[in-house]
């Protein structure tokens, strides 16, 4: 790469908004690296296989709390039409998240997945954890539409801080399982009130009269999202979520727990750079979309970016995971550092892949992704099946369920290709 390219690279608008993003997510997340090691000593791996159960339920649900209705605020192209997007999103979100809450109740009522192990108060907590969730995202998604990261970039680095102050405190007062859900409820919370508070100051004025026919129009104009999305989304997060329950159920809330652990660690960087990158190539790739440009290039250039950071770090959790987080989260966690090295690639590839499926909500591909998530549900679920007749230990079956995920983001990966590669040809005729 030449002087030039550097230059270029370092004054376009991409990398200028994606450093935005990133840099401020960075302070965040190191913060939450740092502390890491001080909740693994206040809690035990019992309480985070506790949260991990309760996050599995609030982040498979969440994505359809406003019908996905969110991501066509990006692709519309008028403010109003904008605006009466997110206002339809919040108005389902208030109705979906009342609903949602009953779901929880129902499998703590009937045990299943060994959900009872949360208590009916978190059937409470789950109302607002649910819906400021879904405000603090549809309105993410406003700020992306006018390109307002800093907005986006200031209001998660508060919301990651607020989480973890309140988890210490909590732990500090031996609050255990307790204050790490409230952790979790608070700062949504907060988060929220932040991109609330933000929008106030540009926008609120404007959307103080609403039209009831506005809202029927968008709602049937973006139907493919409610129709296609909502579900494939489900499918998508539940083949991401549904290893906590199902492992709690199989083995205990404790190898649940560990899992938990390595999952909080090992996602950081898709965290701190994979969403910022995410959105900002979302932006991008929707702008040259319109400009009828050729989208393949920048694609392939964004895989490769992304490879290049995460090849390195991943590599080593795959080679020293045990001592690292033996060394960093005490002896207690040395089986968590054993599942780190298991699931090292699996989690290079989803750090790769992840950021660059936006791209299906600009080309409209929400059939083929909706098809290709059923998919990698139905070839997830085997592994435990296989792993309960057979008995199999908890190692062996993380290590099984890290080959089949790495094979279905390949997969993922090569309808994403299909999606470019057939955009630019019809856009070259």
């Amino acid at each position: 790469m030449n002087l030039t390219t550097l230059r270029n690279l370092r004054k376009s608008n991409f990398t200028r908004n994606v450093s935005l993003l990133v840099g401020g997510t960075i302070i965040g997340q190191l913060l939450a690296i740092i502390c890491s090691p001080l909740l693994t000593r206040l809690y035990t791996p019992d309480y985070f296989g506790i949260l991990s159960l309760y996050l599995a339920f609030i982040n498979i649900v969440s994505v359809a709390s406003a019908l996905r209705y969110e991501l066509a605020i990006v692709s519309s192209k008028t403010v109003l039409e904008a605006r009466y997007v997110m206002i339809l999103s919040l108005i389902l979100s208030v109705i979906t998240s009342l609903v949602f809450s009953l779901g929880l109740f129902a499998l703590i009522y009937y045990n299943l997945f060994d959900f009872n192990k949360l208590g009916y108060w978190t059937v409470w907590v789950s109302i607002p954890t649910l819906f400021f969730n879904s405000v603090f995202t549809i309105l993410r998604y406003w700020y992306v539409k006018y390109g307002d990261f800093k907005v986006i970039s200031k209001v998660t680095v508060f919301r990651s801080v607020f989480k973890i102050i309140i988890q210490l405190v909590f732990g500090f007062f031996s609050f255990k399982s307790l204050g790490l859900i409230m952790g979790e409820c608070l700062s949504r919370i907060f988060g929220a009130e932040g991109m609330i508070r933000n929008l106030y100051k540009d926008t609120i004025n404007e959307i103080k009269t609403l039209n009831f026919r506005m809202l029927k129009y968008v709602a049937k104009k973006h139907y493919r999202y409610p129709a296609f999305v909502t579900a494939s989304s489900v499918f998508d997060i539940t083949a991401v979520m549904l290893p906590f329950p199902l492992i709690a159920s199989l083995f205990s809330v404790k190898e649940a727990g560990y899992f938990a652990l390595v999952q909080r660690m090992m996602t950081l960087p898709l965290n701190v750079i994979g969403s910022g990158f995410a959105d900002v190539f979302h932006n991008k790739m929707s702008d040259m979309k319109t400009a009828k440009q050729k989208l393949g290039s920048f694609f392939f250039k964004s895989t490769f970016t992304l490879f290049l950071l995460g090849i390195i770090p991943f590599t080593i959790i795959f080679l020293y995971g045990k001592d690292i987080f033996t060394f960093c989260f005490g002896a207690k966690w040395v089986m968590a550092g054993e599942t780190a090295s298991m699931v090292a690639y699996w989690m290079l590839v989803q750090f790769v892949v992840s950021p660059l499926t936006r791209i299906v909500f600009v080309l409209e591909g929400q059939r083929g992704k909706f098809i290709y998530d059923i998919t990698a549900l139905v070839i997830m679920v085997p592994v435990f099946v296989v792993s309960s007749n057979l008995k199999l230990p908890f190692l062996v079956t993380i290590k099984w369920l890290s080959i089949f995920n790495i094979f279905s983001y390949i997969l993922y990966y090569l309808i994403l290709c299909y999606l470019i590669l057939k955009t630019d040809k019809e856009c070259a005729v």
